[in-house]
């Protein structure tokens, strides 16, 4: 999660200046007008797909999915939280990951309940995963989803940058 510079006088030029691509994010694409947008950097599904590289074009695209999922609805449990207080909110998806900007930037404990929301989800995702691949004849994606959720929301709970609690 990151949050955006301090707003200026014109909170809506402000957020559609900070909704705008970086020129390190490479090709992207973008969606949403309200208080929520997601900018995808079309580069993300390069690093997606690899796990699936052994099964084919069906599996690269299944486990790019999969990863994608669980980018977007980590970031979007801090939008909705930052959306919650006040702020508008864009999420991004990057090469190796997310963030979202938001504006105006939270402070003090509406800051950390926002940084907090992100691997909270990813956790219980992940378990849910988890919990469904045991009851399900353990399919392998299912198995890769549990991971990706635990591993995500875990390290995202590390007191460093750029890591949510780090912040």
């Amino acid at each position: 999660m990151q949050h955006s510079r301090p707003s200026d006088p014109n909170p809506d030029q402000n957020f559609a200046r900070s909704a705008r691509p970086q020129q390190s994010d490479g090709p992207t694409v973008s969606f949403g007008r309200g208080r929520i947008r997601l900018r995808i950097a079309l580069a993300f599904l390069l690093p997606a797909v690899v796990p699936g590289v052994a099964g084919g074009a069906p599996r690269m695209l299944l486990f790019g999915l999969t990863l994608f999922s669980v980018v977007v609805l980590h970031e979007l449990a801090h939008a909705l939280a930052a959306l919650a207080f006040g702020s508008r909110a864009t999420i991004v998806v990057r090469v190796w990951g997310g963030n979202v900007e938001i504006d105006p930037p939270l402070r003090g404990w509406r800051a950390i309940v926002t940084a907090l929301a992100g691997p909270i989800v990813s956790l219980a995702i992940g378990l849910a995963c988890r919990k469904a691949s045991a009851a399900l004849a353990d399919p392998a994606w299912l198995r890769f989803a549990a991971l990706a959720n635990l591993g995500w929301g875990g390290v995202n709970l590390l007191p460093f940058v750029p890591f949510d609690l780090g912040r």
